[in-house]
């Protein structure tokens, strides 16, 4: 089986698949900390701001114009 695309999860859960949300949140929460340190110099995130991140995709995944760039959207609302 075939690991679906960010993309193709984004899309799941705009139909309302908590699956999907589920699947995303596993893809990134162990490297989360560490992306976001390395690509914006601050310090790890800590667990409200992860978690607030999170809680953002799931209530936003609606209105991503780039479900594809969904790394780089979690980075973004991460260190804002």
């Amino acid at each position: 089986m075939l690991t679906p695309s960010d993309a193709e999860l984004i899309e799941q859960m705009r139909a309302n698949n908590r699956q999907a949300f589920a699947a995303l949140y596993e893809r990134y929460d162990q490297h989360f900390p560490v992306l976001c340190t390395k690509c914006s110099g601050m310090s790890p995130p800590q667990k409200m701001q992860h978690t607030d991140t999170f809680l953002k995709l799931f209530s936003h995944a609606g209105s991503l114009q780039s479900p594809q760039a969904l790394h780089g959207w979690l980075l973004s609302t991460a260190t804002q």
